[in-house]
Formats: structure tokens, C-alpha cells, sequence
């Protein structure tokens, strides 16, 4: 369709962070994998990971980044996310949010 633009599907701001996680499937102590965080949006995230433990688009997963920032300076936050899996490319992957929020870890 040559001489007509289509808007961006993502244009909401990226932000490029680079933070350890760990993802399997949604509810499941199936097998996942773990990776890095490319760039969050405010509704997304895109993953790096090893290509024999890119999910299939569609998937559903749970996903726990370990958030950099303590809460109070002390204690450590997971940053949890139940997403689908909407684009691969090459190593990477990316979920859309279904759902997130922070918890808390026991400290090591």
C-alpha cells in the first residue's frame, strides 16, 4: 500500500532498562526461562533472552524483574507482571501488561 502511513502501533515513550528477570508460563510452574529487560513502556516490555527460551506470540506469563531501587533504602522490590507475548524478534521478545505490581523480598 505504497503512499499511505500508518501511525506507529508503539508509540508510547521507552525507557531502556536493563534488569535481570525470570518469566514461565502465567499461574504455572512450567518451564521459562530466564533474561534481561531491553525497555519498559508504561504497558509493555521488551525481553532478551536466549533464543531456545523465546516464548510462543500469544503465550501468557508471569514475569518477576528485580527492581534496583529498595524500598525505605532497605528492603529489596520485585517488579511482578502477568503479560502475553505480542511481537518476537530475533533474541527478544515483548509482552503486553495485563496486570503488575511490586512486592517485597526477604533480604539476602
Amino acid at each position: 500500500m505504497a503512499g499511505h502511513s500508518f501511525p506507529e502501533r508503539r508509540a508510547k515513550t521507552r525507557y531502556p532498562i536493563e534488569l535481570p528477570l525470570r518469566y514461565q508460563p502465567f499461574r504455572s510452574s512450567g518451564l521459562g526461562g530466564i533474561g534481561m529487560s531491553v525497555n519498559f513502556s508504561s504497558h509493555g516490555l521488551l525481553i532478551s533472552a536466549a533464543s531456545s527460551q523465546i516464548p510462543a506470540p500469544g503465550s501468557r506469563l508471569d514475569v518477576v524483574v528485580e527492581w534496583p531501587v529498595r524500598l525505605g533504602g532497605k528492603t529489596p522490590l520485585q517488579f511482578v507482571i502477568q503479560g502475553r507475548v505480542v511481537r518476537i524478534e530475533n533474541a527478544n521478545f515483548a509482552i503486553l501488561f495485563d496486570g503488575y505490581e511490586f512486592r517485597t523480598m526477604k533480604r539476602r
